[in-house]
C-alpha cells in the first residue's frame, strides 16, 4: 500500500511539472520508454501503425505484442505505466513484449482500433496480447484495476502471457 502512494505522489509531481510536448519514446527492448508515466499515451501516434511494426517485430523475433490501450488520465493507467517503467517490470516487459499503448481520450479516441482487437470496455487500461501473426492471444478484464495491483501482480500477469518459455532479460534480471 506505501509504494501505490509513492507512486501515486510520484505520479501528481510529474503531471504538474510535465510539459505537454513530451511524448513516449521507443526504447531499444521495443517498449516505451517511460520517464514520465504521465506521458505514456500519444495522443498523435497512428495506433494501427504501430501496431503493424510491432506485429512485424514479433514475427521476426519471437517475442508478443501487449496493446495498452488507455489514456493519461487515469489513475489505473498511470499506475500501470509505472508499473511497466519499474526497474523490477521493465527489464522483463522489454524481454518479451513490444508494447504499444494506444490513446483512447474518454472512450472518444481510437475506436475502430478498439473494436478491431474486440477490446472496448467501459474500464481502462485494457489489454490486448497478440502472436507474431496478429492472432489475439488475451484480452484483458484483470489488469483495469492496476493501481490496486501489486508490482508482483504485474509480473505475474505479464508471465502469463510471454512468450513460453519467456525469455530472461538482458542481465540476468
Amino acid at each position: 500500500m506505501g509504494r501505490r502512494v509513492l507512486v501515486g505522489l510520484t505520479v501528481l509531481i510529474l503531471l504538474a511539472g510535465c510539459s505537454s510536448s513530451a511524448s513516449p519514446t521507443p526504447a531499444a527492448g521495443g517498449a516505451v520508454a517511460s520517464a514520465s508515466p504521465a506521458r505514456y499515451y500519444d495522443a498523435k501516434a497512428n495506433p494501427q501503425a504501430n501496431i503493424d511494426a510491432a506485429v512485424a517485430a514479433a514475427k521476426a523475433d519471437g517475442r508478443r505484442v501487449l496493446i495498452d490501450f488507455g489514456a493519461d488520465w487515469s489513475n489505473d493507467c498511470r499506475a500501470l505505466a509505472a508499473d511497466f517503467a519499474s526497474p523490477e517490470v521493465k527489464p522483463f516487459l522489454d524481454a518479451n513484449f513490444h508494447v504499444v499503448p494506444v490513446y483512447i481520450g474518454h472512450w472518444d479516441r481510437n475506436m475502430a482500433v478498439e473494436d478491431k482487437y474486440g477490446a472496448r470496455s467501459g474500464f481502462m487500461p485494457r489489454i490486448v496480447i497478440l502472436d507474431g501473426s496478429g492472432v489475439a492471444l488475451h484480452k484483458s478484464n484483470a489488469i483495469e484495476n492496476a493501481s490496486t495491483m501489486s508490482v508482483a501482480e504485474v509480473m505475474t500477469y505479464l508471465q502469463k502471457w510471454a512468450p513460453s518459455p519467456p525469455r530472461t532479460p538482458a542481465g540476468g534480471g
